[in-house]
């Protein structure tokens, strides 16, 4: 006796409101499931605390720049830093306020690098920066720069007053660049700066405040050094910003033939960059109308807010209204003008 058909869904019937309901809720299972899938492994690459990426996410990181160098014409470097007196400001302190001391150091290094490079955490008080496109001399100058800077920083923990400060060292990527050899390399120059700015400065290094060092090999490149802010000028600095560059080009030739410094920004937003990271800026020489988020104006209003000291002078093709908004004792230079005009003003404003 033949066995009775099987009945069998028909194609072309929509499919029963309960299954239909069943694939709608695996999907949004299935979703849900990817996305948790996704912050998890964003959480193995990322310091909780920091926000900046673990040993593992900058080690993924800087083998993926490895890999476009050896294809692409680029160049790329490593800074590793040390922060120093961690240790000892969590004994007396507590662990808080060594978390607040890596979140400031984190904030100096996100204030001074560029949207391409990739900061890291690579222990508890060592971070690592993957830059691109610097020379050699370039990224010496980063290290000093990040160093002074970090070393700058103030804290207040129950009525005193610390710094902790950091060492740096660095490391060149190549052609033939292994990432691990790269990061011992960076991390034996560290330790060698850490050496020497412990030995130039007796104990300092262990102690709760001192002064930044420079870098000697960089000192010997006077010029160059003067202007990345590695040695202290015994001339004023003016910091001139002009998106123009020719302008610009042209303001630089003029105020260092009159016994000046220069310090260059294209914009208002790496002038405020600058700013934060020197403390040698004497006098800020701006154009008035330029990109960004803000105007010369705008710049000018900041730094006397936040840098009462500096002397502001301003430059515009347009003179009407602009005089009356420049903060008190600012000064208005109309374009073109002239290398007398500039060095009239500019050693009027520094005579004090």
């Amino acid at each position: 006796m033949p066995e009775p058909k099987r009945a069998t869904a028909d194609p072309k019937l929509p499919a029963r409101p309960d299954a239909a309901l069943a694939i709608r809720r695996l999907r949004r299972q299935l979703a849900e499931a990817l996305a948790k899938i996704e912050v998890l492994q964003a959480c193995a690459d990322t310091d909780f605390l920091l926000g900046v990426l673990n040993r593992r996410g900058f080690e993924r990181e800087l083998n993926r720049a490895i890999a476009y160098i050896r294809r692409y014409p680029a160049t790329g470097a490593l800074i590793v830093l040390d922060v120093d007196r961690l240790k000892p400001i969590n004994d007396a302190f507590g662990h808080a306020a060594g978390d607040d001391v890596l979140k400031a150091v984190v904030g100096v290094l996100q204030q001074h690098v560029r949207a391409s490079d990739v900061i890291g955490r690579l222990s508890g008080d060592e971070f690592v920066l993957l830059l691109w496109n610097l020379t050699e001399i370039d990224v010496l100058a980063k290290a000093a720069l990040l160093e002074a800077a970090i070393d700058r920083l103030r804290f207040t923990f129950k009525g005193r007053t610390v710094s902790a400060g950091a060492s740096a060292g660095v490391a060149l990527l190549g052609l033939d660049a292994d990432g691990a050899d790269l990061l011992a390399q960076a991390d034996r120059a560290m330790y060698a700066r850490k050496a020497e700015r412990k030995g130039t400065s007796g104990t300092a290094a262990d102690s709760w405040i001192r002064e930044p060092i420079q870098y000697p090999e960089l000192n010997a490149c006077s010029e160059g050094a003067r202007h990345m802010g590695l040695v202290e000028s015994k001339r004023p600095v003016v910091l001139i910003v002009e998106d123009e560059f020719l302008l610009r080009l042209e303001a630089v030739d003029m105020i260092e033939a009159a016994g000046f410094d220069v310090v260059e920004a294209v914009n208002a937003d790496e002038a405020i960059a600058i700013l934060e990271s020197r403390f040698d800026i004497t006098v800020v020489f701006t154009d008035i109308q330029m990109p960004g988020s803000m105007d010369g104006l705008k710049l000018a209003q900041a730094v006397r807010g936040r840098w009462p000291p500096i002397k502001i002078i301003a430059t515009s093709g347009r003179v009407s209204a602009i005089q009356k908004n420049l903060p008190e004792g600012g000064r208005l230079l109309s374009k073109p003008y002239s290398p007398k005009q500039v060095t009239g003003v500019l050693r009027e404003l520094t005579a004090a």
